[in-house]
C-alpha cells in the first residue's frame, strides 16, 4: 500500500510525503536504525518502481478529451455491465464520470481527486477509453 500525505496546497502546487508504510507503524521509522540493514533490497526496488510510476504519470500529464458528444453506447463496447450484480456498476460509473469530465483541461491526478477514485483505477479506465477510441 502506498500512502500519500498532503502537506501544503498552493494553487497548482501540491507537496506530498510518499511512503510505503504509514507514519509511525514501526519503531525504526526516521531513526538511525532505519538504514540498509533494515530496508530490504526487495522493498527498495518496490519503492523505486512506485517513484518511477509517479514520475511517468507526472511527465505524461495526459489530459483526456472525449471524442464523442452525448451517450457513447458503452454496452456495445463491453464497457457497461448488462447484468446487475452487487458492486458491478462502480467500474462503469467511473468510466461514465471520466467521460463527463474529459474536456482536455484535467490531468489524471485532477480527475482522480475530482472523482474521489484511486489514480490506479482512473488509469485503467482511461486506458480502456483510449483503447475504444472514446477519448484522445
Amino acid at each position: 500500500t502506498l500512502y500519500l500525505f498532503k502537506q501544503l496546497l498552493v494553487p497548482k502546487t501540491l507537496t506530498t510525503d510518499i511512503m510505503k508504510s504509514k507514519y509511525g507503524t514501526f519503531p525504526e521509522y526516521h531513526t538511525s536504525l532505519d538504514d540498509l540493514n533494515f530496508v530490504t533490497p526487495k522493498g527498495l526496488a518496490e519503492s523505486i518502481s512506485i517513484y518511477r510510476h509517479i514520475i511517468e504519470l507526472l511527465e505524461g500529464a495526459h489530459r483526456p478529451r472525449a471524442k464523442i458528444l452525448g451517450e457513447p453506447q458503452l454496452g456495445r463496447r463491453g464497457l457497461y455491465e448488462t447484468l446487475s450484480r452487487k458492486g458491478s456498476a462502480s467500474g462503469s460509473m467511473l468510466i461514465r464520470n471520466i467521460l463527463a469530465y474529459a474536456n482536455g483541461t484535467r490531468d489524471l491526478f485532477e480527475l482522480s481527486e475530482k472523482l474521489d477514485a484511486a489514480i490506479e483505477q482512473v488509469e485503467i479506465a482511461v486506458d480502456l477509453l483510449l483503447e475504444h477510441e472514446l477519448i484522445e
